[in-house]
């Protein structure tokens, strides 16, 4: 991976121009499945809507990149390099692309934002203290490689660590006590923990955030690690496990945080790898901390087909050529993206059979058989070979399908 803290790069002033163009919620989208807080406004289809005993309540239209009034936001900085700022608003606005548009980049982006804080309660000269943007309700996939355990939990962090006050707006007390038991709930202690084995930290999915109504864009994870150690860290939003690189069963033990760190059995995971791509943020640990995985970039710059595509030939295109290599592919909606359409870009990923030699040729499909080249027998498809695959047009699935001889009527 090229991309890295610090540093300057060709393609940061398109994403500064993206992100400073466009008006971004500083709301949740309610998604099917999350709780719901009373008296919280959340974004739903073309509204704003505040959720009140049981129903949601319509206060305003939402288009969108429309602004609204303090309900969106810009992005203002005009730093030369890639930081941490930049880097925490940019997984903002993919986490907002997500739920509202329906187009999942996160395994891509690595929430981990080298921010090291100060603490209040918590200080030792020998440990940094990596603060890192997470949410209520989601679970994360975290990787790095360390042979000693290593502790985290959340915090409320707005420029310095939140203490107890009253939340704006809300007739509530933030007190010393909900904070405490903030960081004690989510509190875990990892042991044995590797870049390509991670574990999921799950003490956020179903916790009850009531509480801390006013401060959903204040939370933060903290990870204590020893100074000496340089590894890389990955923290992926949602469950991404299977996409480790390694095969077979992965046992990860976590350590939960009452005052004997007892390990609870019901929190020892053991996950098998069957998902169909890996991703290269849990798989390199070259002691640099990478933001984002390289292919990121292609839907940052409209470089990849997908979902969200402005032009419905684009996606006719795309489909055309699914037709065109299989004639079994389930019906599909010209111009719309749909699950049909990400999946028959998986079977023909998954069927290809790769010469050694590079991409091209691709001498044919056979689905559950090999290729022989050069007198030496080949199994290798496009899914074995690449990372970071999502099953729509990037790159790769572009170059894998032109390397089939496709006719100038689709090449065009």
């Amino acid at each position: 991976m090229k991309y890295k803290f610090d540093s300057t790069f060709l393609e940061l002033g398109f994403i500064k121009e993206t992100l400073k163009e466009f008006n971004l919620p500083k709301i949740p989208v309610a998604v099917d499945g999350m709780r719901l807080y009373e008296d919280a406004l959340y974004i739903r289809d073309l509204g704003v809507y505040k959720y009140h005993n049981g129903d949601m309540i319509k206060i305003s239209d939402y288009y969108f990149n429309r602004p609204i009034l303090n309900l969106t936001t810009t992005m203002s900085l005009t730093t030369s390099q890639y930081g941490t700022d930049i880097h925490e608003y940019l997984g903002n606005y993919l986490r907002f692309l997500r739920d509202y548009k329906n187009i999942n980049l996160m395994s891509l982006y690595n929430c981990f934002s080298n921010r090291v804080v100060n603490l209040k309660d918590d200080y030792d000269e020998n440990y940094n203290y990596y603060a890192i943007p997470v949410k209520f309700g989601q679970s994360y996939t975290i990787g790095f490689d360390s042979a000693r355990s290593v502790e985290m939990y959340c915090i409320l962090w707005d420029k310095v660590e939140i203490t107890a006050q009253k939340i704006f707006g809300v007739q509530q007390f933030l007190s010393a006590e909900d904070l405490e038991n903030l960081k004690s709930q989510t509190r875990v202690k990892v042991q044995d923990c590797c870049i390509n084995k991670p574990f999921i930290y799950t003490p956020l999915k179903d916790f009850d955030a009531s509480k801390f109504i006013g401060h959903f864009n204040d939370l933060r994870l903290i990870i204590k690690m020893p100074k000496y150690n340089k590894s890389s860290i990955t923290v992926l939003e949602g469950n991404y496990i299977f996409n480790s690189t390694i095969d077979g069963k992965v046992t990860t033990t976590v350590y939960h945080g009452d005052e004997n760190w007892t390990d609870i059995d019901d929190n020892k995971y053991e996950y098998y790898k069957t998902y169909p791509t890996n991703l290269s943020l849990l798989t390199i640990n070259d002691e640099q901390q990478h933001p984002f995985a390289d292919r990121l970039i292609e839907y940052l710059l409209d470089n990849a087909v997908s979902n969200i595509d402005n032009l419905d030939d684009n996606i006719k295109r795309v489909q055309e050529y699914l037709l065109y290599l299989r004639h079994d592919v389930p019906n599909i909606l010209y111009g719309v993206w749909d699950g049909n359409t990400s999946n028959s870009i998986y079977n023909i990923s998954k069927d290809s059979i790769i010469s050694p030699y590079g991409m091209a040729p691709i001498v044919r499909f056979v689905k559950n058989k090999t290729n022989i080249i050069g007198g030496k027998i080949y199994q290798k498809n496009l899914i074995d070979i690449k990372k970071d695959l999502l099953m729509y047009m990037d790159k790769d699935v572009e170059e894998l399908f032109l390397a089939t001889g496709l006719d100038d009527k689709y090449t065009r």
